[in-house]
């Protein structure tokens, strides 16, 4: 039984759930003692894992703490962490019970942080271009307003003019309408 280790909580409290990885050559100890110590101690689920699926065809069993004793979990799901547990190759994998999503590894989650900093990259040099885009159409559309003001004011002075001419056309004895 060399190299047993049990750590509880910080209050010396006995954890709710064990997960064991296990072997064929581990087996015996994790049926036996393990199992044993664990219903004795008040484990709420052990759980066994075996990747390679050496002894537990299935590569994943439960057992859940009736009273004092142990009976076999018959779906994989753990009551206690509200997770379904789903064996993945050689991979014990975790999805929340409200929306089925993955529990990610380590592993996962650095690849997902990498492609959300090379996201977050992109979103910048956009926003930056974006940025120049718009203080260029913002400089292209001062410029259309002052030409469109310079327009404005041409036009009201060749009235103006237009006026003047017609008036000085009267004075003269011509109807410029009928020019």
């Amino acid at each position: 039984m060399a190299g047993i280790t049990i750590k509880f909580g910080k209050r010396g409290e006995v954890p709710s759930v064990v997960f064991e990885v296990t072997s064929k050559g581990t087996k015996g100890e994790d049926e036996g003692f393990k199992r044993l110590l664990y219903e004795q101690l008040g484990v709420q689920e052990y759980w066994q894992f075996d990747p390679r699926g050496e002894w537990i065809p299935e590569k994943l069993r439960g057992y859940w703490l009736d009273e004092d004793r142990y009976r076999p979990i018959e779906s994989p799901r753990s009551t206690v962490l509200k997770l379904h547990l789903k064996v993945e190759g050689e991979y014990l994998c975790f999805y929340r019970e409200d929306n089925g999503a993955k529990l990610l590894t380590p592993e996962e989650l650095a690849e997902m942080n990498d492609a959300l900093l090379e996201t977050n990259g992109f979103l910048l040099e956009t926003n930056e271009s974006l940025t120049e885009t718009n203080e260029s159409l913002t400089e292209t559309n001062d410029s259309l307003l002052e030409t469109n003001e310079s327009l404005t004011e041409a036009k009201l002075a060749a009235e103006r003019e237009a006026d003047r001419l017609r008036e000085k056309l009267r004075s003269l004895g011509i109807n410029p309408d009928e020019i």
